[in-house]
């Protein structure tokens, strides 16, 4: 029996493209590339377990790799319940410096120490409604090419410290040719902030905390895999392995997933490691993709 699995199908967090098969940022979202190198700040919406995040680090890789800008992935789903705005800007800060110090670029890791939060405090006299504005302000400053930042899980802020924290981001949009500032920031989340809404909606108190909204330039919606996209990421495993996928399996992968990532890859996981226990001799067949699916219900 041959199990010789090279990678595998991710079903318990982001892809790794070194570890799992995965398709490529690009393919999902063909503007992601136009819209960092232009300088847009910009969202993007997916339901869960759609592949957002794996998109995020994706998009961090690429322009890393590139080497015209740096790219720094940050994760605030910890800010989840912080209703504090204080609180909140200091946790944003800190999410900021972990996600410094745990990049693959050396340059970035450095820069959390030469920047400190006590640094960012001292500099901002303490206020702080502006910390997360004069930590990135520092951060740029101290780099000698723009930084992409990816803000993953940002629906995890609610209402006032939300807002302020996009006040901070469009005053840095606005004046970052005049001060050291993100060419690019990338809002991710399961639902688009304009969705965040601050009393009933029809307050002052509520449209002038809308108003940072204005300088999202573009809402990206993470849409479910197509037929032509499962082929290609099963094709992954198919070229991998030798392993056969019978066209009437993919068939009813489609069937029972309609093209939703986090099931394409349960499907796929469940049939190649469990059902056939990675013996990459046997094919899939239609009939091991329905048993697949009935594992998944149960």
């Amino acid at each position: 029996m041959n199990t010789k699995i090279p990678k595998s199908f991710r079903v318990d967090g982001p892809c790794d493209p070194l570890k799992h098969y995965t398709l490529p940022a690009l393919s999902r979202l063909p503007h992601l590339m136009n819209l960092t190198e232009d300088g847009h700040y910009f969202a993007i919406q997916a339901p869960p377990r759609s592949g957002k995040t794996t998109i995020a680090k994706h998009l961090e890789a690429m322009i890393n790799e590139e080497g015209h800008h740096y790219a720094l992935y940050c994760d605030l789903e910890g800010l989840l319940g912080v209703s504090d705005e204080s609180e909140a800007m200091h946790r944003i800060v800190d999410r900021l410096f972990e996600a410094l110090s745990a990049s693959k670029l050396e340059t970035l890791r450095n820069l959390a120490s030469v920047i400190s939060k006590e640094k960012v405090i001292e500099d901002n006299f303490g206020y702080d409604m502006d910390l997360v504005t004069e930590t990135l302000r520092l951060a740029c400053k101290s780099l000698n090419k723009d930084l992409v930042v990816l803000f993953d899980e940002t629906d995890s802020l609610s209402d006032v410290p939300f807002f302020m924290f996009l006040h901070q981001l469009k005053f840095g949009h606005e004046e970052k040719y005049q001060i050291p500032f993100p060419l690019c920031a990338v809002l991710i989340g399961e639902r688009f902030q304009r969705d965040h809404k601050i009393g009933d909606g029809t307050s002052f108190e509520y449209l002038r905390m809308t108003r940072p909204l204005r300088f999202i330039r573009e809402i990206l919606t993470l849409s479910d895999f197509t037929k032509a996209e499962v082929n290609d990421l099963y094709a992954r495993h198919i070229d991998a392995t030798g392993q056969i996928f019978h066209d009437e399996a993919v068939e009813r992968a489609f069937y029972w997933s309609a093209g939703q990532p986090w099931l394409i890859n349960a499907l796929a996981s469940e049939a190649v490691e469990n059902i056939l226990n990675n013996d990459v001799d046997s094919p899939v067949t239609a009939e091991i993709m329905d048993i697949a699916a009935r594992n998944i219900i149960m």
